[in-house]
């Protein structure tokens, strides 16, 4: 929701009665209750059947008139529907009959918006946050995919109430997406609940965000998140060490020995390991900020920044021969990252699905070090595909194995990212509203120059990015040649 664009006439007078106040009622005897008719049209809404889902809806309220989630499910087909002057009132009696109710205000503040009613919005924003401070706007927005609009509403937010650090996260997520850097590393501070003068959880030396001079020091890089985004931003511990300042990195466990040569003055950590002493400290995400990186051309890395040991990809090639591998071309596959990820279920791919995409006997290694059992069974059935995830035991082997290939196609995961560090070609299929670091409406990415996106058109639809990969393996397959590294 929230792209919703708007009919007219929000303040009639048919607007402010019940909005099936012409609609007859149906015999009381033996009727369905209001309860399972709504369980009825959540039934029908999973299977994306909206108009029979309405209808069930539009039932439940008038089997009673009172139920105000009724109402709210109504309002929400209805908008799906695009029938806008009818979804308006049934959310205004859902509120009318529960001023308490949160997602109903939510729906407002968005018609409202889109209705160019920004007072109105505001309002029913200030409602949300009064009944649910935590509210997830930064969901709500990925699945609207309409930023522009999305950084109007958190600057109403933020009007409200100028320290709501998730509107100040969440703004700093869609300023990123839209390449406005300068503005978007700087809400981005906020992912920190405390704001961006907040002292870090585990570190009580001070936060270095590039004001003062680190000459002589020691300076602790820390991860935070997941493998991705290390393995993206600890191409800035070089950055770091280039100000005469000897370089603590502290990774995830598995990520030491495939960053150890990263950069002279640099020294790499897995966590747990014990950590010298330092001076200051930064997180690895907050480095495009301290270094003052504030335009696409700047955040252009030297790649590749990260090398496979030559001895692990000398027996990575010799294991593809012996698995009689093709000599070109050679390719990598990823269809999911890690089922835990919040948006897991929007990145990943089942596998069956995935292959679709290989053009007749191409065969391919999968990459990924842990399958899920869908995915095991697919594989198992499938002769084109060699796996060896029993044989990758950390990223160091990853690394090395993509060295000897010549592509990897991958979803939103860690690989994507080892492989654009590794300089090495890369296809990524991303979802409808991708995460920011991926940026809208391109092919390429500033990020990892060797890389090339595949975008869903579409919400929850892979058909039209696996066609163009398909497409495009079976052109390359034609005019293939050899081009692997090491």
């Amino acid at each position: 929701m929230g792209f919703w664009p708007l009919g007219k006439d929000r303040n009639s007078k048919k607007a402010q009665e019940h909005p099936l106040a012409d609609t007859p009622m149906p015999d009381s005897a033996g009727s369905p209750s209001a309860t399972e008719l709504r369980k009825q049209g959540n039934a029908l809404l999973a299977q994306g059947n909206l108009e029979q889902a309405g209808l069930s809806y539009r039932a439940a309220t008038l089997a009673d008139p009172r139920n105000a989630a009724a109402f709210i499910s109504l309002g929400y087909v209805l908008c799906e529907q695009r029938r806008f002057e009818e979804a308006l009132p049934a959310l205004e009696q859902a509120v009318r009959i529960d001023p308490s109710q949160v997602d109903a205000h939510f729906m407002l503040s968005t018609l409202a918006q889109d209705l160019g009613d920004m007072d109105l919005a505001i309002s029913h924003l200030r409602e949300v946050l009064r009944l649910r401070p935590d509210f997830d706007f930064m969901t709500q927005a990925s699945y609207e995919a309409q930023y522009e609009k999305t950084i109007a509403r958190y600057e109403a937010i933020l009007g409200i109430d100028p320290r709501n650090a998730r509107a100040h996260w969440g703004l700093g997520f869609a300023s990123l997406l839209l390449g406005d850097y300068e503005r978007g590393w700087k809400e981005w501070e906020w992912r920190f609940p405390a704001g961006p003068s907040a002292s870090r959880p585990g570190a009580t030396q001070s936060l270095w965000l590039g004001k003062e001079t680190i000459a002589g020091k020691t300076i602790l890089l820390h991860a935070e998140y997941g493998y991705g985004d290390t393995l993206q931003f600890c191409r800035y511990a070089a950055d770091v060490a280039a100000r005469s300042a000897k370089v603590l990195l502290q990774v995830q466990r598995g990520l030491g020995d495939v960053l150890s040569g990263l950069a002279a003055g640099v020294q790499v950590l897995e966590d747990g390991e014990p950590l010298p002493a330092f001076d200051v400290h930064c997180p690895l995400m907050s480095l495009p900020l301290a270094l003052g990186l504030h335009t696409s051309e700047i955040i252009t890395p030297r790649t590749p920044y990260l090398r496979a040991a030559p001895e692990r990809i000398l027996r990575w090639r010799d294991r593809m021969d012996r698995l009689g591998m093709p000599a070109s071309p050679r390719i990598g596959i990823v269809c999911s990252g890690n089922p835990a990820h919040q948006r897991d279920n929007q990145r990943s791919i089942p596998m069956s699905r995935f292959l679709q995409a290989l053009p007749g006997d191409m065969k391919v290694v999968c990459l990924q070090p842990e399958l899920r059992e869908a995915d095991a069974a697919t594989l198992e059935a499938d002769g084109r595909v060699i796996t060896l995830n029993q044989e990758i035991a950390n990223f160091a082997d990853t690394a090395a194995l993509i060295s000897t290939l010549d592509l990897v196609i991958t979803v939103d995961t860690s690989t994507a990212h080892l492989a654009g560090a590794l300089g090495k070609p890369v296809w990524i299929l991303l979802p409808y509203a991708p995460d920011w670091r991926w940026l809208l409406k391109r092919e390429d990415s500033p990020w990892y120059p060797s890389a090339r996106l595949f975008r869903q058109e579409r919400s929850d639809d892979w058909s039209a990015p696996l066609d163009r990969v398909r497409n495009a393996l079976t052109r390359m397959r034609e005019h293939s040649t050899p081009a692997r590294s090491g």
